[in-house]
C-alpha cells in the first residue's frame, strides 16, 4: 500500500467548496465538500437540506476521486457533478501538478 506523502486541506471561498487532498508518489486522491457560510457542511445522510455540521468528518462528500498526471487518468467516484465541476476539476488538476509521477 502506498503511503500518503502529504495531506492538504483548504477552501475555495469564491465558489464555496472545501477540499481534502492526499498526495502519494504517483497520484493525488481528493474529496470536495460543499461549504456553507464559510465554515459549515451538509451532514452526510441527512434527510433534509440544509442540515449543517461544522466537522468535515460528518460532512457529505460532494465529489471524490483521484488524479494521476500521466495525461490519461482522472477518475471520479460520483456521476453527478453539478454547477462547479469544471472549476473544481481545473483547480484540482493544477494542485496535482506537485505529484512527481
Amino acid at each position: 500500500m502506498t503511503k500518503t506523502v502529504e495531506k492538504v486541506t483548504g477552501a475555495w471561498l469564491d465558489i464555496e467548496y472545501y477540499y481534502v487532498l492526499e498526495f502519494y508518489d504517483c497520484y493525488m486522491d481528493f474529496r470536495v465538500y460543499e461549504l456553507f457560510y464559510g465554515k459549515q457542511f451538509q451532514r452526510a445522510g441527512a434527510s433534509f437540506r440544509p442540515d449543517l455540521v461544522s466537522s468535515v468528518d460528518e460532512a457529505e462528500v460532494y465529489l471524490s476521486g483521484s488524479v494521476k498526471l500521466d495525461g490519461c487518468n482522472v477518475r471520479f467516484d460520483k456521476d453527478n457533478y453539478h454547477t462547479y465541476f469544471g472549476l473544481i476539476l481545473g483547480r484540482l488538476y493544477d494542485m496535482a501538478k506537485k505529484v512527481d509521477g
